[in-house]
């Protein structure tokens, strides 16, 4: 439901013609910071240790940021 929610609101934003380059990146900084929540829980249902979920977090920050910038 996250995701088809996620795709609407910047389509109607588009189409209403209210989209800006600043929504643009706080949508995608609330989608980072929804995968990591995502991590987290993944990471505790699974009981991984704690370095893979500091690979996760990593890895997804130097996605974020390559994206961003």
């Amino acid at each position: 439901m996250y995701q088809t929610l996620d795709n609407i609101d910047g389509k109607q934003a588009r189409k209403t013609g209210t989209w800006s380059q600043l929504g643009t990146i706080f949508d995608h900084w609330f989608d980072t910071w929804s995968l990591f929540i995502y991590y987290i829980y993944s990471w505790y249902a699974l009981k991984l240790e704690e370095n893979c979920l500091l690979l996760l977090v990593v890895t997804q920050f130097t996605f974020y940021i390559g994206y961003v910038w």
